[in-house]
């Protein structure tokens, strides 16, 4: 008969201490007086950048019986985005790069060059080329 009452009584007190726990607002770092009184490391967030002049967009469609010629500088960042009337697999040789391609799907890739020349860009199946960058110094 004790045990029962010194369990009821435990209990009652692990409810009340949970109940007050969730009520009572957490203190922030100025009322406890910054991380230095905790001894804990300050983590920063890291935050985005923007995006600096050298990354440029390319987009552009597949035109039948047209090749797109595109210039670029070394170490500019370019973000390819071409689309498509038919499916297939475009590909960079040059590069070593392969996405899909299909309506509605466009194919991506990301580049940075790290030399000039001249970098094809063409269906895999038929090795038709649709478009060229060239990377100058």
């Amino acid at each position: 008969m004790v045990a029962r009452r010194l369990l009821i009584v435990l209990l009652v007190l692990l409810v009340a201490s949970t109940v007050a726990g969730t009520l009572l607002p957490t203190p922030t770092d100025e009322e406890t007086g910054g991380d230095e009184t905790r001894g804990e490391p300050t983590v920063t967030e890291p935050t985005e950048t923007r995006p600096t002049a050298s990354e440029r967009q390319i987009e552009f469609k597949i035109a039948p019986g047209t090749i797109r010629v595109f210039e670029a500088s070394v170490g500019e960042q370019l973000a390819v985005t071409i689309r498509s009337d038919e499916s297939g697999l475009l590909e960079i040789p040059a590069l070593g790069l392969v996405d899909a391609v299909a309506p509605g799907a466009p194919a991506r890739f990301n580049l940075l060059p790290s030399e000039p020349g001249s970098f094809g860009v063409r269906f895999l199946e038929d090795e038709r080329v649709v478009a060229r960058i060239e990377v100058g110094d």
